[in-house]
């Protein structure tokens, strides 16, 4: 169900790449925009690559369990952050049911992960399970809202693309239409991360890169400013 993880290059030399430092840190400091009371909660971190967006959380003092595919991955992960041993474990989104052993958690933080699946429908579902309050889910998109999962090939041997070699650019609507049959309330965030890939006006025109949006799904009503109960047409730049 794995790749080979001989075949894949050094995580380190992927995930550090200025690209992908910029977009994380453009997504952090919009998730801590958003006003979401996520301190002291227990949270599950999926696709987590080699972990390097999971401080955020435990600067926040929140227990923290994170879940990868690639042996490689985490095993980058545990040499950067010994601590993490005992916290990071293998998991393939992909297979329905893969995390129902791992218990309830508040908060699921889905981030740069689903659009690199080729089952998204079960592992929205999956997630809705174990998630007792909170739901943050970050993606591609596909750039018009067009009700389909929108399936794509990717590079199976990359060790930051999908594990099979299929993944998705599933549409804003198709992911608020999946979230809203789990969870009670889904908003979408009425500002975009500080980053070219997160688009401020749909459908998006001659699109020259890729588009992505925050997701939030909560079992509970959230009276938060910053986030949107639909699917808006204008989004606005936060910069922090």
């Amino acid at each position: 169900m794995f790749e080979q993880d001989a075949k894949h290059k050094d995580s380190s030399l992927v995930f550090m790449q200025p690209h992908a430092l910029d977009i994380n840190k453009a997504r952090l400091e919009h998730l801590a925009s958003l006003g979401l009371p996520l301190a002291g909660s227990s949270v599950l971190e999926v696709g987590s690559g080699t972990g390097l967006l999971t401080s955020f959380f435990e600067d926040m003092g929140c227990s923290i369990l994170s879940t990868e595919g690639r042996t490689s991955n985490i095993q980058q992960n545990i040499r950067l952050h010994p601590h993490r041993r005992e916290s990071v474990l293998r998991r393939d989104l992909n297979r329905p049911g893969s995390h129902d052993d791992l218990g309830i958690f508040d908060v699921t933080f889905c981030y740069g992960t689903l659009y690199h699946l080729e089952q998204p429908a079960s592992c929205l579902a999956d997630l809705a399970r174990v998630t007792k309050k909170v739901l943050l889910l970050e993606t591609c998109v596909f750039p018009v809202d067009n009700g389909s999962i929108n399936f794509v090939d990717e590079d199976q041997v990359a060790i930051d693309q999908a594990l099979k070699g299929t993944g998705c650019r599933p549409a804003r609507d198709w992911v608020y239409i999946q979230l809203r049959q789990h969870f009670n309330y889904v908003y979408i965030t009425k500002t975009q991360p500080d980053h070219h890939d997160f688009p401020l006006q749909w459908p998006v025109s001659n699109c020259q890169h890729n588009t992505r949006s925050v997701f939030i799904a909560s079992h509970i009503k959230l009276n938060i400013p910053t986030l949107h109960a639909g699917i808006p047409p204008f989004q606005t730049r936060y910069q922090g």
